[in-house]
């Protein structure tokens, strides 16, 4: 076997990040890629918001710390609650915001892969918001919607906010 090497890829997530390592069938390792976050967060770094949504993420941020001082345990989705319907209906292309929330470290590739093998919109959307809703990702929500092309989602996120 002098000269043949097998390589096999291993990729361990854990609670605290991942490793990646391409494994040599002779016992070597190489590129070992260690990749951690803060506990309960495995997003990546949020960029900032474009200046045309960071006023509406001012008021989204205000709205949410205002429920979370009222007690509430899951203020986004307590946020989104009365318009969520609404969100699942009237959002378009979810496979291309699944594609910015993948970009900005909401999305695993697992979880946008299947929002793109799901076959009803409603579906998609189901997952995407939930996902969101879940991570509290709403600093990435909002320039993932405009560009999506979701513009009609940030007018009702806005009139949520007031």
């Amino acid at each position: 076997m002098s000269g043949n090497r097998t390589n096999f890829g291993y990729n361990f997530e854990g609670s605290i990040g991942s490793i990646q390592s391409p494994m040599n069938f002779q016992g070597g390792v190489n590129n070992i890629v260690l990749h951690t976050s803060p506990p309960g967060n495995s997003a990546t770094p949020v960029p900032p918001v474009p200046a045309d949504l960071s006023e509406l993420q001012s008021k989204v941020e205000i709205k949410l710390q205002k429920l979370r001082d009222e007690g509430e345990e899951d203020p986004l989705r307590e946020f989104f609650r009365t318009r969520l319907t609404q969100f699942m209906e009237k959002t378009s292309d979810p496979e291309r915001l699944a594609d910015h929330l993948h970009q900005s470290g909401v999305l695993t590739e697992y979880q946008r892969q299947k929002v793109k093998t799901e076959n009803l919109e409603y579906n998609k959307n189901d997952i995407l918001y939930n996902i969101v809703i879940k991570k509290e990702a709403i600093a990435e929500l909002l320039p993932a919607l405009k560009k999506s092309g979701n513009e009609n989602i940030l007018k009702i996120i806005n009139e949520l906010a007031n």
